[in-house]
């Protein structure tokens, strides 16, 4: 308890600081976004090179650059660090949410990632079969049974749209939010589909922290950073200038 509000204390003074050197230099996301593992994620993983101790670190000085803000951590549910890290990003004021799939989500985990501070769980499935099903059973019993703020989001992977059925099940489940996903990769191999107009939004949207301890906030994009504050200027320009168009959370 004594270490981590000693993190707290110094992200705090750190940002205080540095505000007015950072102010117009460095872009501040609104969110951060921790990839542990494989899961439903775009791009090659990097091999893992954080343990929990590295995680955190990351985290704190993430926080140190830019102050607690809201977190997505990206996991399957069975991970080793997952629990660890909700509850450390929860402990430093970061709502957190744990983006998963129903394998390994227990009524157990469920209601451990629920003590441990998991605001929102968006449940990434390709239908709402039984596993998906039995799954957001085990959410919605732990928000009743720990009398918890938890908000239960079904990500469906596909391109169409879901539809009045399957909305009418999650609504029946207690699921609170349906959302279409299409994939990452398209028909013809590529990131998502050819884009038609504008720039993706991504860059301005998340900083994404992965297993290896580098920066980005694309994961079909080079350029990224291995410290903070992250020099992603390179990286931003490749994104901005991206033909195609994926669908990342944070614009779903």
């Amino acid at each position: 308890m004594k270490l981590l509000e000693s993190f707290r204390i110094r992200a705090r003074s750190a940002l205080r600081a540095r505000l007015p050197s950072l102010a117009g230099i460095v872009p501040r996301p609104p969110r951060v976004d921790l990839r542990l593992d494989d899961f439903d994620g775009p791009g090659e993983v990097p091999t893992a090179k954080l343990d929990i101790d590295g995680w955190q670190e990351q985290v704190v000085a993430f926080v140190q650059w830019a102050g607690p803000m809201p977190a997505r951590i990206v996991a399957r549910a069975d991970h080793r660090d997952l629990a660890d890290l909700v509850r450390f990003c929860h402990r430093l004021e970061m709502a957190t949410t744990v983006r998963t799939g129903p394998a390994g989500l227990s009524q157990a985990r469920a209601e451990e990632l629920l003590d441990r501070g998991m605001a929102t769980c968006e449940l990434v499935v390709e239908a709402l079969d039984a596993e998906a099903e039995e799954a957001a059973r085990a959410l919605v019993h732990a928000r009743h049974s720990r009398a918890g703020q938890l908000s239960v989001h079904l990500h469906v992977r596909g391109h169409a749209a879901p539809g009045d059925d399957l909305r009418a099940r999650a609504r029946s489940l207690g699921i609170d939010r349906v959302v279409a996903s299409a994939p990452w990769v398209g028909p013809d191999g590529l990131p998502g589909e050819r884009r038609t107009g504008g720039h993706c939004p991504v860059a301005s949207r998340r900083v994404l922290l992965l297993p290896d301890g580098s920066v980005v906030a694309c994961s079909f994009k080079g350029g990224g950073a291995s410290s903070f504050p992250p020099d992603l200027a390179d990286h931003r320009a490749a994104i901005h200038n991206c033909d195609r168009a994926c669908t990342h959370p944070e614009t779903a």
